[in-house]
């Protein structure tokens, strides 16, 4: 079992779960932190991509997609990075890591749909040498 599984308490064939919604809705969100790690080096533009696929992904979920529907409308701060770990079970601690260069922490992050982050991750090939790789996009609101 992988760290996004471990970490979400479900089998190998669920490895997405956007954040659980509030009550209150999204009303207090005003900023997005997403963080893509990777057990292999990866250039902003393949980061980039990642998040893209790993949002496309995470907007499966209907309640989901309104809340990022609703930060693209009204253009939060998205704060992005990247980072690379030895292997999976590290995505959760390059994450909270990063947050903390960030100024910020998961304390302070704003649960949504019960949940105070949200994760998409899966494995993917080097199109330019063939080496496959895991990677992560971890998130969260404040």
């Amino acid at each position: 079992m992988g760290f996004l599984d471990k970490l979400l308490g479900k089998g190998k064939e669920d490895k997405s779960t956007p954040a659980k919604s509030t009550s209150s809705g999204t009303g207090e969100i005003r900023k997005v932190y997403l963080y893509v790690a990777s057990t292999a080096p990866l250039n902003a533009a393949t980061a980039e991509q990642i998040t893209t696929f790993g949002l496309q992904q995470l907007k499966a979920d209907p309640t989901f997609s309104q809340i990022m529907d609703r930060m693209e409308r009204e253009k939060w701060p998205t704060v992005k990075g990247r980072g690379t770990v030895s292997s999976p079970a590290q995505f959760g601690s390059a994450f909270d890591q990063w947050l903390k260069t960030e100024g910020t922490s998961l304390d302070q992050a704003t649960p949504v749909m019960g949940k105070k982050f949200f994760v998409q991750g899966g494995d993917a090939q080097n199109p330019a040498d063939g080496s496959k790789f895991s990677w992560g996009l971890v998130g969260c609101f404040q």
